[in-house]
This record gives structure tokens, sequence and C-alpha cells, in this order.
């Protein structure tokens, strides 16, 4: 195989790379608004998706030989610089998203725990339990 076809080769890998990390990128985005809703259903196919979105990236990453990734990557192709970007851009969005989902459960145990509060002190006033009898000996006379 010549260099060039080789060449051509990583340059479409890089290039179906770039298309998933953009994939990505715009399903991280999504995240931030779904995180905010507490759509924790949506916030489940979202990951899904962004999930088989990885897989495919490390497939493409196994398919391609590391040494013409490196020195493409190294030579400092506009593709590798723009597949860069987006990384670091998907990082920082995931650094963000992790923190308001980190909020947001905090949110939700001080919530589960005023409910537990309210149940625990509702049941002192339990309207299904019958009064016993009693009697009452005034022993005072």
């Amino acid at each position: 195989m010549t260099n060039m076809v080789k060449l051509s080769g990583v340059t479409s890998a890089l290039q179906n790379k770039k298309e998933h990390l953009r994939a990505v990128l715009e399903l991280t985005q999504a995240q931030e608004e779904l995180i905010e809703n507490l759509d924790l259903p949506g916030l489940m196919e979202n990951l899904d998706s962004r999930q088989q979105h990885i897989q495919a990236l490390e497939t493409l990453d196994l398919s391609l030989p590391d040494r013409s990734v490196l020195l493409f990557e190294r030579g400092g192709s506009q593709l590798a610089v723009e597949i860069n970007a987006l990384l670091d851009e998907i990082r920082a969005l995931d650094t963000q998203n992790q923190q308001k989902a980190r909020d947001c459960l905090v949110f939700l145990k001080g919530q589960m725990q005023k409910v537990s509060q309210g149940r625990r002190a509702g049941a002192g006033y339990d309207a299904r339990r019958s009064p016993l009898e009693a009697t009452y000996f005034d022993l005072k006379k």
C-alpha cells in the first residue's frame, strides 16, 4: 500500500471520528437541558445514543494504525486540530453537566428527607388507628 492510500484512509477515518465527535458534542449540549428539567427518561435515551457514538469512536480508533495517527496528529493538520478542539469542548461540557447532576441529586436528596420527616411526623396523627378505651381513676379523693 502506498503512503497516499494510507494517508487517505487515515484522513477518512479521522473525518468519521470528527463527525461522531460532533454528534457527541450535540448530545452533551442537550444533556444540560435534560438535567435541569430532571427528565430522566430523556437523559437515559441521550446517554444511550452518546454511548453508541463513543463505541463507534473506539472501533475507529482500533482500526487505525497507531503510528499513522500519531504522525498525522503531530503534523498539525487542520483535521487533527478540529478533533482536539471538539474533545476539549466535550470535556468542558461534561464537567459542567456532572456538576449540575450532582446539584440536582443534592436537591432531590433534600426533598426526599423532607418527605420522610413529614411521614414520620404524620404517623402520630394516623386516623386509621381507633382510640383505646381507657378508664380514669381519680386517686385524690
